[in-house]
Parts: C-alpha cells; sequence; structure tokens
C-alpha cells in the first residue's frame, strides 16, 4: 500500500512538472532566459521518449517500417532529420527502372529499386522463317493453257451426216443431169430441132454444173474441232509434223516458243468423207471471226438458228438454271416417249424429215456457219453455230483469236 501511494504521488508530480513545462513552451522565450528553454526541451523529449516506451509495451507485435515514413527531427525549429530510415532490402519483384521524380519535401530522400535487365520471351531473338516463293498469277489465259499437259478442247462441230448426204446427193443430181445434156443435146442434136436449141441447153448444162459444184462446196472447210496445243509439248502430242509447221509460224510471226504458249490446231473436213480431216495450225492472234462464238449459245444440239434458245447466258446463274431447265425439258420428252411407244415410229419419221429438210434449206442457201479467216494464208474455214459444243459457251475462243466486234 505504501508502494502504491509511492508511485501514485510521484506520477501526479511527474505529470504536473510535465503540464507546467508545456504550458511556458507555448510562449517564446527571451534569449536571457536560455536555460528556462533548455529545461524545457529537456522535459519534452524524456515525455515523449517515455510515451513510446509505454505505447512499444503494450502495442501489436512489431511491423516492417514503411519506405515512405517520415524523417523524425531533433528540433521542430530545425531543417535537418537527425534520422532516416531506409527500409531493409528484400526481394522485389524485377521492374523496368523508372528516373526519380523530385520530391516535393525538402531534404526527402528517394530510393530507387531497379532490378537486372533479363531478355524476355516475348522480345527473346527468334528464327527467322525460311523464305517462300510467292506464286506469281498468270497474265493471259492463253499462257494458263500453255501450262496444261495435254490439249484444250475449245470447239466441236455437230453432226453433219445429214448435211453431206443431202448437199452430194444434189450436186450429183446437178452435174449428171448438165453432163447428160450437154452430151445429148449439144454434141449429138438431133437433126430436127432448131439452130439455136443445142446453145441454149449448152448454157443450161453450164449453170446446173456450176450449181452442182455449189453444193458439193458446201462441205468444204468445216471445221470439226478447234483444240489449244501446248507449244513445249505439241512433237509428244502431235507429232514431228506438226511441230515444224507450228515452229514456222511462230518464227514467221517474229514470236519465240516463250511468247507464243499455245497454237491452235483445227480439224477441217474434206469434200470427201471417206478421207480424214486436214489438220491446220495457226496462232491464236491471227485467227479472225466477224463476230463472237458466244452469241450463237453453243451448249446443246437445238440452240444457234434452228434452236429456240436466244444468245449465250451471261452469267454463271442464268447458265446453271438454263442446264437445269433443259434436264427437266429431256426427262419431260423421255417419259412422253416411255409412255406413248405406239406413235413412237411416227413421231421419229416426222422428226427425220424435219432434220432432212432443214439440211436441204442450208444445202442450197449455206446458212448456220461462221467464217474463220487466217490473216497469214487468207485461208477461210467454217464454224456450224447450229449446235455442237463449246468451252464456256464459245467464250474461250472469243478470248484467244481476234474478234471484229471488238475493233
Amino acid at each position: 500500500m505504501a508502494s502504491f501511494s509511492r508511485g501514485l504521488s510521484c506520477h501526479v508530480g511527474l505529470s504536473s512538472s510535465v503540464s507546467g513545462s508545456l504550458a511556458a513552451g507555448m510562449f517564446r522565450a527571451p534569449p536571457s532566459q536560455a536555460s528556462h528553454t533548455s529545461l524545457a526541451h529537456i522535459l519534452r523529449t524524456r515525455t515523449f521518449s517515455t510515451a513510446s516506451v509505454m505505447h512499444a509495451k503494450y502495442k501489436s507485435p512489431k511491423k516492417r517500417p514503411s519506405p515512405y515514413a517520415k524523417p523524425e527531427f531533433a528540433d521542430s525549429k530545425s531543417a535537418v532529420p537527425s534520422k532516416i530510415i531506409v527500409p531493409p532490402s528484400f526481394p522485389k519483384r524485377a521492374t523496368k527502372a523508372q528516373p526519380a521524380t523530385p520530391s516535393s519535401q525538402p531534404g526527402s530522400a528517394t530510393t530507387t529499386f531497379a532490378a537486372p535487365s533479363s531478355p524476355s520471351p516475348a522480345t527473346a531473338a527468334r528464327p527467322l522463317p525460311k523464305p517462300f516463293t510467292t506464286p506469281v498469277p498468270l497474265s493471259t489465259y492463253a499462257e494458263q493453257l500453255g501450262l496444261r499437259s495435254a490439249p484444250t478442247l475449245l470447239y466441236e462441230a455437230p453432226s453433219h451426216t445429214w448435211y453431206r448426204f443431202i448437199t452430194i446427193s444434189l450436186g450429183v443430181t446437178f452435174i449428171t443431169y448438165s453432163v447428160l445434156n450437154y452430151w445429148d443435146i449439144y454434141l449429138n442434136a438431133p437433126k430436127d430441132i432448131l439452130w439455136w436449141v443445142p446453145y441454149a441447153f449448152a448454157g443450161i448444162c453450164a449453170f446446173m454444173a456450176a450449181f452442182g459444184a455449189y453444193m458439193f462446196r458446201g462441205t468444204h472447210g468445216i471445221v470439226r474441232t478447234i483444240q489449244a496445243v501446248p507449244t513445249a509439248r505439241i512433237q509428244q502430242l502431235c507429232g514431228n509434223s506438226a511441230a515444224s509447221q507450228a515452229a514456222a509460224i511462230i518464227k514467221n510471226a517474229g514470236l519465240t516458243p516463250e511468247t507464243a504458249p499455245i497454237v491452235l490446231e483445227l480439224k477441217v473436213g474434206r469434200m470427201v468423207p471417206v478421207l480424214p480431216p486436214r489438220k491446220r495450225y495457226v496462232l491464236p492472234g491471227a485467227l479472225t471471226l466477224p463476230t463472237r462464238l458466244a452469241s450463237a449459245g453453243l451448249s446443246e444440239s437445238a440452240t444457234g438458228a434452228f434452236g429456240a434458245k436466244p444468245a449465250a447466258v451471261a452469267s454463271l446463274k442464268d447458265r446453271v438454271l438454263s442446264r437445269r431447265a433443259e434436264e427437266e425439258r429431256k426427262r419431260t420428252a423421255r417419259e412422253y416417249e416411255m409412255n406413248h411407244l405406239m406413235t413412237a415410229p411416227f413421231r421419229h419419221a416426222g422428226q427425220g424429215a424435219s432434220t432432212a429438210w432443214k439440211h436441204v434449206m442450208r444445202a442450197f442457201s449455206h446458212e448456220g456457219f461462221m467464217r474463220a479467216t487466217e490473216q497469214t494464208t487468207g485461208k477461210r474455214h467454217k464454224i456450224d453455230i447450229t449446235g455442237g459444243w463449246a468451252l464456256d459457251n464459245g467464250r474461250a475462243l472469243d478470248r484467244l483469236v481476234t474478234v471484229f466486234d471488238d475493233e
């Protein structure tokens, strides 16, 4: 009990002395009272130290000092710090060093942590990719066909069996008539006829013979097929004779096999059907057409001049629709044929007579042909546009040859 009273009196005395010193420190002491100022400074320092010790005894476990703590000053009037708290060194994640920024407080110290630089996976050197060759697009359609390993069929004529039979038959008939009449009436004229009759029949025979020759001429120069042959493989595909002809026309045109990638091969029929067709080799630009082949609509047998369909369609969608319509028409005709077998012979006979009559008209008029001319030799060939087949409805051949409509 006595010790408790003694401690309490000491604490009260200490508190009263501190209060007095604080009250005295609120006013600026004159220079003559330096001793009182020193005493107040000692009491204030001791009071702060006692409070710090009591706080440290009952506070939570010690924490790591913050690196941003303000420095402690020995005197409130002094601008020089007596102690700077520097944070201890501990591992830190590697970051890029940033330039130090000036502090707003005078005398404050700034510490910058910079980790050693190491190349990141994103910026590490990678092996360069292997060089590759970009395919160069071909400039012309002829060069694309020249890279193929086989000839490209561009045009195929329809069957001319009826046309040849009728044309040759009429030609033989007219020539036979002219020969017989010339022999009987002009050379061996009867004695009881007038003098001018043999001369008149001579003129008639000459006219009939010329008309028969005109009929025979109708089967001459009809193109059967047109195909594009690669110049680099023409000897392997067509033989030595074709290779020599192609080399001659390329040389005469002042070109080389590199600048002339393809040569057009035309198979032209003869007047006598049993003889094989003649083969003509010409450069694509040297073959001229009076109009575009695509305007004839060469897609089925019933097209062109004798067909009900108009000129070639313009778009791929229209061509697909036209093909579907043609397939539907054939399917319907097939169903009708199978459901009416008794009248089939009469229908077929009527179709044959109609076809024969059309070819008779063609034999007299020579209609349904397009003239194709070789500019180098002047030879003229006939392309049948009443039927047959053409690549891309004739557009492929139009892209290669010279068309007068484009000039």
